[in-house]
Formats: C-alpha cells, sequence, structure tokens
C-alpha cells in the first residue's frame, strides 16, 4: 500500500456491522481535513458506506492500534493502583504522600527509591485508556489526579519544539490558579471530599502545586529523551485521551 502523505485510501464498511459505525464516527472526529472527505453509499453485499479520504497512513494505523489497545486492556487487564497505602496525612480524602523533590512546598521527604509522582508517570500509558476507575484508597485519588494532570501537561508540550521551552511551559501551567476538590470546577467531585477548613484547603492547593511542578519536569524529561531533541510522538500521542472521561481544563481547552 502506498504510504505516502498524498494517497487517499478507500474504506470499505458494512452498515450492518454497530462497532463499523463506531469506527466511521471516530474517523471523522479525528484530526482529518472534511474537505477531503466525500461519503457515497453503494448497493453491493448488504450495502456499503464507502469513505474516500486523504488520510496518512501513520493516523489509521495510529486509529488501529488504540482500538487494539483499548480492547485488551478491557478484557485483560485491570487498572493499577497506588501501592503507597499508608499516607502520613489526608485532606478530605485525599492523601498528602512523600515526594522526592526540590520544589519548595508542604510535602514530607520520599527517602525511598520511588514516590507517587514516577507511579502516576510509570502506569499512565496504562491507565489512561481506562474510562472507569474503582476508588481503593486515598492515594488513589491523587494517583487519578496526577493521571488528568500528565495529560494536560501532553497537551501543551504538542506545542514545544525544545526542552527549554517545555520546561517554561510545564513551570507555567503547574503554578497557575486550579481548582480543588470542593470548588465548582473541580471535575470529580462526586468521589473527593472536600476539605473541611480553609487551612486544609491552603494545605492541599501547596502540596498539589508542588507535586504538579516535580511532575511536569519529569515529564519533560521523559517525553525529550530522544536522539534528535525532539519530543517523542510515543508520548505526545497520549494527548488527547481523556482518563474516566474527564479533564483538569474548561470544556474546549
Amino acid at each position: 500500500m502506498d504510504t505516502s502523505h498524498d494517497s487517499f485510501y478507500r474504506l470499505y464498511i458494512s452498515k450492518r456491522s454497530a462497532s463499523d459505525y463506531h469506527t466511521v464516527n471516530r474517523m471523522l472526529s479525528s484530526n482529518i481535513d472534511r474537505d477531503y472527505i466525500e461519503i457515497s453509499s453503494e448497493e453491493e453485499e448488504g450495502s456499503v458506506l464507502t469513505i474516500l479520504g486523504n488520510i496518512r497512513w501513520a493516523q489509521l494505523k495510529l486509529f488501529h492500534l488504540e482500538l487494539s489497545v483499548r480492547t485488551f486492556f478491557k478484557q485483560n487487564m485491570p487498572a493499577y493502583h497506588s501501592q503507597f497505602l499508608n499516607p502520613p496525612q489526608t485532606v478530605g480524602n485525599m492523601a498528602i504522600l512523600p515526594l522526592k523533590t526540590q520544589f519548595r512546598g508542604p510535602a514530607p521527604k520520599e527517602t525511598g527509591d520511588s514516590d507517587i509522582l514516577d507511579e502516576a508517570l510509570y502506569y499512565f500509558k496504562a491507565n489512561v485508556f481506562f474510562r472507569t476507575y474503582e476508588v481503593k484508597s486515598e492515594a488513589d485519588r491523587l494517583l487519578i489526579y496526577l493521571t488528568l494532570y500528565i495529560t494536560e501537561c501532553l497537551k501543551k508540550l504538542q506545542k514545544c519544539s525544545n526542552k527549554s521551552t517545555a520546561q517554561n511551559e510545564m513551570y507555567s501551567l503547574a503554578i497557575s490558579k486550579f481548582d480543588i476538590p470542593g470548588e465548582p470546577g473541580f471535575p470529580l467531585n462526586s468521589v473527593y471530599a472536600k476539605p473541611t477548613s480553609q487551612h486544609e484547603a491552603d494545605l492541599l492547593r501547596q502540596y498539589l502545586t508542588q507535586a504538579r511542578q516535580e511532575i511536569g519536569l519529569r515529564l519533560v524529561d521523559k517525553v525529550f529523551f530522544t536522539e534528535d531533541g525532539k519530543p517523542s510522538k510515543f508520548w505526545l500521542c497520549f494527548a488527547k485521551k481523556k482518563f474516566m472521561d474527564k479533564s483538569l481544563s474548561a470544556p474546549g481547552m
């Protein structure tokens, strides 16, 4: 098959298959130039929907890979949960866990080999495919928040051409205004408890700011760990995924 940028690909999809219709809808909602898409019906076996599009092979291959991975995880693997089950402190019902970081904040100092930020980055590519997630501990709620935040970071990193720019973007994002549990803009108030006092709210915001700064820095090191110094497509391809169908950013952002 010709895999050049300007090649045309023809995909025949039976109208009788609901799953095929799902495939069509997903393709049409992806980054395909709609001006180059024509839809027509043909009287063939069971009636056929023909989609003629200017689709790069890489896009189509990535799309099928996503479907395969999502199906595999759904059928064969449970979501990953945090192993940090004894937090020294909680705010509401979210764990305040030790961190390995030089950024200033209220987090206790982690003395072990890894922390919750390492865990969030390690499990991200697997967990991000899940639309539902069973919360089993206070640490899981922190893991959920960090997973959602990594997605926000990847959205910003898509626009960065080098590591220096990426580091600046991550710092700006980390210290920007954000909602915490109990505030109207927080997307998962149904599973997070509101801080019981203004002191607790301030503590949680400071802790999350510290965690956001550190995890953004670590993510940049992973995304730009390439021979040519350009961002890794194997990280950026996850920027559009929505863990639990939620996002920390406002709709349209």
